[in-house]
């Protein structure tokens, strides 16, 4: 009895080792994969905001760039148009002082970024 005994304890504690073996194993491939996983949300984490860093360095001042030199042009080609059709360079002025003083206005209703939401 004592033998049967002693191979039925053996026995369990071998397939305990088994066990915990097992288990050891699924805890440190789940721990690999969480670092793995960690790891590229922080590599991810780090290209967005290099490519947020860099659009708003590149295009934006780019489009401003842009949209500024087509609002001059706008101005310069209203202004010849208004001396055109008046001939006056006194109302020429007097639409380049109005401009000169509503730019502010016009620009911030132009770039105005809290309604582009």
């Amino acid at each position: 009895m004592s033998r049967a005994r002693a191979r039925a304890r053996a026995e369990r504690e071998r397939f305990a080792a088994e066990r915990r073996a097992h288990q050891v194993a699924r805890q440190q491939t789940a721990a690999a994969k969480r670092a793995r996983q960690q790891r590229w949300a922080r590599l991810w984490r780090r290209v967005r905001l290099w490519r947020r860093v860099r659009l708003w360095q590149r295009s934006g001042s780019t489009r401003h760039g842009e949209i500024r030199a087509g609002l001059i042009a706008a101005v310069l080609v209203l202004l010849v148009l208004v001396y055109m059709f008046t001939g006056e360079w006194r109302l020429v002025f007097g639409v380049a002082l109005i401009l000169a003083i509503a730019s502010p206005l016009l620009l911030k209703f132009s770039f105005d970024r809290s309604s582009q939401k």
